[in-house]
């Protein structure tokens, strides 16, 4: 049985995407669709209302700035933003160099948060150009979170590893529950590398549109699924109609590699969503060869 989690950590994750459309017809059947509906951190939300600790998401966001204002300039302030952390690691981060300056827009998303612990994911980004000739780059990264003496501070303790490891894994408000069960199987699956917007539908790359393949599985019946996140922050309604995908394994070589296929799902202006698609059995190049690591390429059309 495959465990499905979270790497914790402080790792920034490049993600250079353009955006953009092509304009191929699609031919084949519809697929099937999954929304995420709410806030992933809703229930945890819900649990500690009445309380007197500031939303993680928010706190986050002015830890943040604090963290890229005092970067190489000021120790103090820099190491007073975290708590149960490795001296050596915060002296890293102090002398990394990382810098947002070359981007002009933020999204902050809550993971989990229960309780004094919480995980946000802090994304930067910058669209370039105007719809539909749009180019997006975005960077991000995950940080741990937990409550004390009335403030919320990065914590890399081994206390909060812990907790927010129990709370991330197998959670099925962070993943399609087809593919927890895929795992919890034994059957192939793979999570790719990116931010997770895909959690809120309401989480959009203002100016452009985007899309992504988050997740992939292997079904009881040979075909593989793929959830391709959409997220529509043009300004304007879109119908996206058809897509193409190669999935390749770093062992097998090519899993998948279809064209043209139809997507049909329409977002309004500020909206996202997970839409799974379905590639039968007869298309996967594999088999049910065991995956290693892979990649993959999208492309999506309006």
């Amino acid at each position: 049985m495959k465990k499905v989690m979270w790497m914790i950590g402080l790792m920034a994750l490049l993600a250079l995407t353009a955006c953009g459309g092509q304009t191929e017809p699609g031919r084949e059947p519809a697929a099937s669709a999954h929304l995420t509906e709410t806030d992933p951190a809703a229930a945890q939300q819900a649990e500690t209302a009445g309380s007197d600790m500031a939303d993680p998401a928010e706190t986050a966001q002015a830890l943040m700035t604090e963290f890229f204002a005092d970067i190489g300039k000021d120790y103090e302030a820099f190491s007073g933003l975290y708590r149960n952390t490795p001296e050596e690691a915060i002296q890293s981060d102090f002398n990394s160099g990382l810098s947002v300056d070359t981007y002009d827009q933020t999204c902050y998303i809550p993971i989990v948060w229960e309780g004094p612990y919480a995980y946000v994911d802090c994304v930067y980004y910058i669209v370039a150009g105007s719809h539909p000739n749009t180019h997006m780059d975005s960077w991000h990264f995950s940080i741990p979170m937990s409550w004390a003496d009335g403030a919320w501070k990065i914590d890399f303790g081994q206390e909060a590893a812990d907790a927010l490891n129990a709370l991330t894994t197998d959670n099925p408000a962070l993943y399609p529950q087809e593919m927890m069960a895929a795992a919890a199987d034994g059957r192939n699956c793979a999570a790719f590398n990116g931010n997770l917007m895909y959690l809120d539908n309401g989480a959009v790359y203002q100016g452009c549109s985007h899309s992504e393949v988050r997740f992939a599985w292997q079904e009881p019946d040979g075909s593989v699924t793929a959830a391709i996140w959409l997220a529509n922050g043009t300004g304007e309604n879109l119908h996206y109609d058809a897509y193409s995908l190669t999935i390749t394994d770093e062992s097998l070589g090519e899993v998948v590699n279809v064209r043209n296929l139809p997507l049909d799902v329409t977002l309004r202006a500020g909206t996202g969503t997970l839409q799974l698609v379905r590639i039968p059995a007869e298309q996967v190049q594999t088999g049910t060869a065991a995956w290693g690591a892979q990649n993959c390429h999208l492309s999506v059309s309006w």
